[in-house]
């Protein structure tokens, strides 16, 4: 009898020794999926940006077809510094993203509205750039935030590269939540 009890008691201890190791297992599991989800989401989240810059220059370049392609059809147009804005770029943003609500306004306050710098190819967030000013008509102008037509962009590279991280990222993921080792 008391062989017995010891094997059940061995047993009950073997069983919730298992059923702990199980638990905690499955607990790494679950960890691992989720911080691959949470990442997911994460880089989901900051590549939003990346797609909204380029929405804003085609939308830039549907309103002023005589801009593509130019010098000021490049991140500076609205841009000091990426992701700083100049004042045309806050402008912009406080005219709720609308080109057209400020072509009027003389955002860099050189005396010449939006509208005359743009037609100009001059950039209308920059005060030393405006139409009367001296400047390379091939220059961009963006201290190195963009290329000339036909090179990559910043945007251009940054777009790309967003892709290619989210889809990796996305297989990862895929692969991780189906079970499957790397």
């Amino acid at each position: 009898m008391h062989a017995g009890k010891m094997d059940a008691t061995r047993t009950v201890s073997d069983c919730c020794g298992f059923m702990r190791r199980l638990v905690a297992t499955q607990r790494k599991q679950y960890m691992k999926k989720s911080s691959w989800c949470l990442l997911f989401l994460l880089a989901c989240v900051f590549a939003l940006p990346v797609y909204a810059t380029s929405s804003y220059k085609s939308a830039f370049e549907a309103a002023y077809p005589a801009a593509a392609g130019s010098r000021i059809d490049a991140c500076a147009l609205c841009h000091s510094s990426v992701p700083a804005r100049n004042s045309y770029g806050e402008a912009f943003k406080s005219a709720g993203f609308d080109f057209k609500a400020i072509e009027a306004a003389d955002s860099d306050g050189d005396g010449f509205a939006n509208l005359a710098e743009i037609t100009a190819l001059t950039f209308p967030g920059t005060a030393a750039d405006n139409p009367n000013a001296t400047s390379d008509p091939q220059s961009t102008g963006c201290a190195g935030l963009s290329c000339q037509k036909g090179a990559f962009s910043l945007d251009s590279i940054t777009s790309m590269l967003g892709d290619i991280f989210l889809v990796g990222l996305s297989l990862i993921t895929l692969q991780v939540m189906a079970g499957r080792k790397m």
